[in-house]
């Protein structure tokens, strides 16, 4: 059941997606056609038809980078939006009666957001490329040096940093969806009180880091000022950032795991379609 759910969500999110990526992909290639020189055009066109397509490319940037920040924003919040929907509001009748649990909804949801997410990653290397692309340059070898700087050069590093991203991504979509459900229990204001929830629960995981690392550093004898010192360079300061990054990743790790099973129980216990 859980392969059909993760079904149904690609084909719910492709509907505003793939349109975009179309939109993407089009002005990704006009982008790659003005990378060209004036001399290169001049030779192979006519002169008035070459400036003319040179000159496109003022105009076409801002709705190229416009277009990639919209799929980057629907990869964030499409999630949210879909479980909200599927959960609260009329389209809550028919999901919620499927013998499903309330956790594979979330899975699903959170597991193509991601994938969408990944591709508007990439959205942002090729973008990155084409801008700065040159008549000397190939279209492979800017893409390569982008995709090198965002994902590493060794499988170790390209293996954290995807880590690292889904552990951000999973901690910002469970927040909000948890603050979504509290906010369902408002009996007026609901999208206030998912507002003002979210903001609490982020001051919540906040306090708990920062109370996290004064124990931590107290237990460990690390001063916490040589963490933010940017001119220390000593041992002890390498040791007291790589501590701290430790430390927030645990209470991110901590609180998706709390957010999941208080998502998923106060959903399944008392909460109310709209």
């Amino acid at each position: 059941m859980l392969g059909k759910l993760i079904k149904y969500e690609f084909k719910a999110f492709s509907r505003k997606m793939i349109p975009l990526l179309i939109v993407f992909c089009s002005f990704s290639a006009l982008i790659w056609v003005n990378a060209f020189k004036w001399d290169t055009w001049k030779q192979m066109l006519n002169a008035d038809f070459a400036y003319a397509l040179v000159t496109l490319f003022v105009f076409i940037v801002p709705i190229y980078i416009i277009c990639f920040g919209a799929i980057l924003f629907l990869s964030f919040i499409n999630c949210v939006v879909r479980f909200k929907k599927t959960m609260f509001s009329n389209e809550g009748y028919l999901m919620r009666t499927i013998p499903v649990k309330t956790s594979s909804h979330l899975i699903s949801k959170l597991l193509v957001a991601f994938v969408w997410f990944l591709i508007s990653y990439a959205c942002f290397a090729v973008m990155i490329s084409l801008l700065t692309l040159s008549s000397e340059q190939s279209l492979i070898s800017a893409l390569h040096e982008v995709f090198s700087d965002m994902i590493g050069d060794s499988v170790s590093r390209f293996i954290g940093n995807l880590l690292s991203a889904l552990l951000s991504f999973l901690y910002i979509q469970l927040l909000l969806i948890a603050a979504v459900t509290i906010g369902n229990r408002a009996s007026d204001h609901k999208t206030a009180a998912s507002v003002v929830a979210a903001i609490l629960l982020n001051i919540l995981v906040a306090f708990t880091t920062g109370i996290a690392n004064a124990v931590v550093y107290a237990i460990l004898d690390i001063d916490p000022a040589d963490a933010t010192s940017l001119l220390t360079v000593s041992d002890s300061s390498e040791q007291s950032v790589a501590v701290g990054d430790y430390i927030q990743a645990t209470v991110k790790i901590l609180f998706i795991i709390l957010f999941f099973i208080f998502t998923c129980r106060t959903i399944d216990k008392n909460c109310d379609i709209e």
